[in-house]
């Protein structure tokens, strides 16, 4: 990106730090910075005296179409080809909210003169209104609201991408059910023993009737237990992941999935009671959240929203054990098809 003089039309400094196009960018009302959306996934801040990178801003999983600032500079909205529409506190760098409803690309997003409501168009033909001042300024501790979600907020967002998976046999009839929520456009992460011992299945969304056939394996690993599949892109969200490596013990956490098969969009929370490597390379992450048949396969999210984890087992001699697989495998998975 390039910063012009307007009466000499001279260049004046280049701004350097984006991996690929640029779609969106916007002055501060001050004037003092400059918000740019990208191709790479990433919004980032600039000075526009100095031309230095400020902040990067990271959560969307795809194409940045538009940034806006809100009339007092304190806040960033970015809506992306990922569906979603985020909110970003300017000062800190943290995000504040990630908005979902759309069922397309975010094309365009805006705010009214006073601050107080935030608009955003998509390609599935609808715009959307949304309350900012009961989002940003009603909590009492703002800074900590920049950091944590509320369960509810967590609960939104993660069974908003949650599937059932149900796998049949060559004449249709089911053999099996678990869970899994979708990493990407038209990808579905779970587990790779919910999928792997029969011929077809479907996946359904939390709540909905509509299925859609499991098109084919993207990735897997066999070792971690971990499998992406190839659905139908239904324009749905994406929750964003968070590293595993940085799990303590005593934090809290949540499940998202569909306990025994028939109790579809069931949300626990518990907290980390242990990080465990039964083998070497193969590391787990205990947790009290339950987990029980109809869950392997669902995320295992922190107080951010973030995936830190995949629903995976159950030690059933034991009282409340529970493990997830980190992750970080999950990571190198997703790697793994953007290399394909």
């Amino acid at each position: 990106m390039r910063l012009w003089d307007t009466h000499t039309g001279q260049p004046l400094r280049n701004l350097i730090g984006h991996e690929d196009i640029v779609w969106s960018m916007c002055y501060s009302p001050d004037g003092k910075t400059l918000a740019s959306g990208s191709f790479d996934g990433t919004v980032r801040l600039w000075d526009t005296c100095t031309g230095q990178q400020l902040r990067v801003f990271k959560g969307h999983r795809h194409w940045v179409h538009s940034v806006c600032y809100s009339p007092d500079g304190k806040t960033l909205t970015s809506g992306s080809s990922d569906n979603t529409v985020r909110l970003w506190d300017t000062c800190t760098g943290q995000q504040l909210r990630t908005f979902i409803g759309h069922t397309h690309q975010v094309y365009s997003v805006c705010y009214s003169p006073d601050g107080k409501t935030l608009a955003s168009g998509s390609s599935d033909g609808t715009i959307l209104l949304r309350d900012i001042p009961q989002i940003v300024s009603s909590d009492p501790q703002p800074s900590l609201a920049r950091e944590q979600k509320t369960p509810q907020q967590i609960a939104e967002d993660a069974l908003a991408v949650t599937v059932l998976i149900v796998m049949e046999d060559a004449g249709g009839q089911a053999l099996s059910t678990g869970s899994g929520f979708f990493v990407d456009r038209g990808m579905v992460a779970t587990n790779l023993h919910v999928i792997e011992r029969a011929p077809r299945g479907y996946v359904k969304r939390v709540g909905m009737d509509k299925t859609f056939r499991i098109q084919g394996i993207l990735a897997k690993d066999s070792r971690q237990d971990l499998v992406i599949i190839r659905v139908p892109d239904v324009g749905v969200p994406v929750l964003p992941i968070g590293k595993s490596d940085k799990v303590q013990i005593g934090q809290s956490v949540y499940v998202s999935g569909n306990p025994i098969g028939f109790l579809e969009g069931t949300f626990s929370n518990g907290i980390v009671s242990g990080v465990r490597e039964f083998q070497m390379g193969r590391e787990r992450i205990q947790i009290t959240a339950p987990i029980s048949g109809g869950n392997s396969g669902g995320p295992v999210l922190n107080s951010k929203g973030e995936v830190i984890g995949v629903a995976a087992s159950i030690i059933t001699t034991g009282q409340n054990l529970n493990f997830a697989i980190p992750s970080k495998y999950l990571t190198k998975l997703l790697n793994e098809v953007s290399g394909k």
